[in-house]
């Protein structure tokens, strides 16, 4: 099965970890926390990944 894992950092810190079934849902979480963190570009996102405030999408496939 396939899973799509959403990484919150916040300052370096590991905020939140969400996993989802869905990619539109994984990418629907990424555009409200764009949207909470006033990002509206690839330039504001990197600045705020240098402060190590990012989240970060990843696929993954799950074994039973």
């Amino acid at each position: 099965m396939r899973v799509y894992v959403v990484v919150e950092l916040v300052q370096g810190v590991l905020g939140e970890v969400r996993v989802f079934r869905s990619k539109e849902s994984a990418d629907k979480t990424e555009l409200r926390w764009l949207k909470e963190q006033g990002i509206t570009d690839e330039i504001e996102r990197e600045g705020q990944a240098q402060n190590g405030t990012e989240l970060i999408v990843r696929q993954s496939n799950v074994t039973p």
